[in-house]
């Protein structure tokens, strides 16, 4: 009942409910999110999760759900995510890479001729939100967030059209 203070502030679609008391809709939505993150990390090769891509994790059903207008919600036409953002479609550069990627991503800003590495392995997180493209990853030599818009995703060592693996 905290919110019960501003009811005459907010529309008058607000549902203000005891502690214990459940509601369904929110309850619902919490079980597609945990089944869309369940979904993506049975998908996944990895047998553990860092902390980082568990939250980046959490965060990608998220706004794939956002992206869309949401049955009986606020507005029959406007997404979430365009009615916080004001974005008129979704971002389908959002879409380029999938998360748990493996990526080279190009780190070193200062030119140099010294012989040491300037691409760093890293793993897709999620997209910034950027106009520029660029994407947060895991850094596989730090375990740090980086954010990036330069990365390789390099390419296969076989030839799968011919049935070779």
């Amino acid at each position: 009942m905290e919110f019960e203070c501003i009811r005459s502030d907010v529309p008058s679609r607000l549902n203000v409910t005891a502690a214990a008391d459940h509601v369904d809709k929110v309850e619902r939505y919490i079980w597609t999110m945990k089944e869309r993150t369940r979904t993506t990390i049975h998908g996944l090769s990895f047998k553990h999760l860092p902390k980082l891509m568990i939250q980046a994790l959490v965060c990608h059903p998220a706004k794939g759900l956002n992206q869309f207008p949401a049955k009986n919600g606020i507005s029959d036409t406007l997404s979430p995510l365009t009615i916080m953002t004001g974005r008129a479609k979704p971002d389908y550069n959002d879409l380029k890479l999938e998360f748990g990627l493996y990526v080279q991503v190009f780190e070193d800003n200062t030119p140099s001729n010294t012989t040491t590495s300037r691409n760093t392995g890293a793993l897709v997180l999620n997209p910034t939100g950027k106009a520029q493209g660029d994407y947060y990853f895991m850094s596989l030599v730090t375990g740090k967030r980086l954010e990036q818009n330069s990365y390789d995703q390099g390419s296969y060592l076989c030839s799968r059209s011919h049935g070779q693996v």
